[in-house]
Parts: C-alpha cells; sequence; structure tokens
C-alpha cells in the first residue's frame, strides 16, 4: 500500500511540471506580445459576400464587391489592399445624362449600427494591375481600410458574374474595360 501512494506521489510530481511547460508554450512568448494581444480592439465589422469578378483573357483589372455590416460607431472607408494586385481604388457611378459612368471616389461613409453596400452599378472596388488572372473558385487575401478601425482582413472568392453581387453581363455600362 505504500508502494502504490508513494508511487502515485511521483506520478502526480512529474505530471504538474509537464503541464507547467505546456501552457508556457501557449501563452505569449514577450509581455509585450500579451499586453498587444490584451489591446487589439475586436472589429466592430462583419464581411460577408465578398467577391472578386474573374478576369478575362489578359486583362488583368477586376472588380470586387462585399457587405459591410457596421457593430460600432460611425466610421470611413478610405481604401483597400489585395495580394497580387498593384492598386486598388474605391470607385461608385454617377449618371451623366442618359449614360452611367464610373469615378474614383475618396472614400466610402459607414454608419453607426448599420450597413456599407459595395455592388455592381453602385460603390464598387476597382482592382488594378494583378500580378496574374482571377480565376473562379480562387480566394484571394486582402484588407479594407478604415479611418478609425484601421485595416481589417477580408478574404474574396472569385466567382463569374450573377452568381453574387448582383452583377450581370450586356449591362449596357461604360466601363474602365473588360473584367469590370
Amino acid at each position: 500500500m505504500r508502494y502504490m501512494i508513494s508511487s502515485f506521489l511521483l506520478a502526480l510530481t512529474l505530471a504538474f511540471p509537464m503541464a507547467g511547460a505546456h501552457a508556457a508554450a501557449e501563452a505569449p512568448e514577450t509581455k509585450k506580445e500579451a499586453e498587444a494581444q490584451a489591446e487589439a480592439p475586436a472589429s466592430p465589422f462583419m464581411i460577408e459576400k465578398a467577391v472578386l469578378r474573374p478576369t478575362i483573357g489578359p486583362v488583368r483589372r477586376s472588380a470586387g464587391y462585399f457587405t459591410l455590416h457596421n457593430h460600432g460607431e460611425a466610421d470611413r472607408l478610405i481604401g483597400a489592399e489585395l495580394e497580387g494586385a498593384g492598386n486598388v481604388e474605391l470607385h461608385t457611378h454617377i449618371k451623366e445624362g442618359e449614360v452611367m459612368k464610373m469615378r474614383r471616389i475618396e472614400s466610402a461613409e459607414v454608419p453607426a449600427n448599420g450597413m456599407l453596400i459595395f455592388k455592381h452599378r453602385a460603390h464598387h472596388l476597382m482592382i488594378f494591375d494583378l500580378e496574374g488572372p482571377l480565376e473562379e473558385g480562387m480566394s484571394v487575401d486582402g484588407a479594407l481600410i478604415f479611418e478609425k478601425a484601421g485595416r481589417v482582413p477580408v478574404t474574396f472568392s472569385v466567382m463569374t458574374p450573377g452568381l453574387s453581387g448582383g452583377t450581370q453581363k450586356g449591362d449596357g455600362m461604360k466601363h474602365h474595360g473588360s473584367g469590370h
């Protein structure tokens, strides 16, 4: 009996340092990392339906669409980034006479506890100077950049027009070229 108790105590003694080592491996390596994790605010945004149009042939530009739900204070979308793109701009459509034309915009208002929708024939992302083609089924990482919230990561799905975002071919719009 004494032997069993001694063996049990020895096993417990050996197990506790191992548990401590495991917990230490999961903890942040430095105090600075721990503070950064604690200070990093949770994003007030939920981004859904993030879609890029596939490129066509040698054209190296595309358009991007998404729905942004803001569960916080008002902010402004001031830019965007996309892996493999030389430039990403915020655009909108305006009507001049009987013709709809695209125009670059500097920002888009994000209402407090509201939504911002980037879609075909309205606000959208214009992606230029792509390093390679965007093909159906691909996923591309990027970020939306806000005046207050900063950089918010987003992953876009590449989808054929008409499957998402209300995009349709043959809409009679004057575009920057194919792929928009």
